[in-house]
């Protein structure tokens, strides 16, 4: 498996997934919602795939995300535990 930069260009992003198959990848990870506007489903073809942060506007996949402002309030509750009282 491996990460398959895209770009803005549909054509791009074709030869990306192009290259997955011919490569024989185990699957898909879509970051940052590089892929809206993109008719993705498609064009993976049973190929798993999961959406990682952003979302991919009409898509049903699987999708991971995080809740921002709890991570925030959580990494600065760790830090006040540690001490620090400077946080920017």
């Amino acid at each position: 498996a491996g990460l398959l930069p895209a770009g803005p260009e549909p054509d791009r992003k074709a030869s990306y997934l192009d290259m997955a198959y011919r490569q024989r990848a185990d699957g898909l990870i879509a970051i940052d919602g590089l892929l809206d506007g993109f008719d993705l489903l498609p064009a993976i073809q049973g190929l798993p795939c999961v959406q990682v942060l952003d979302d991919i506007q009409g898509s049903t996949l699987p999708r991971v995300t995080t809740d921002d402002h709890e991570a925030a309030l959580a990494a600065t509750r760790h830090l006040l535990a540690l001490g620090h009282r400077r946080i920017s």
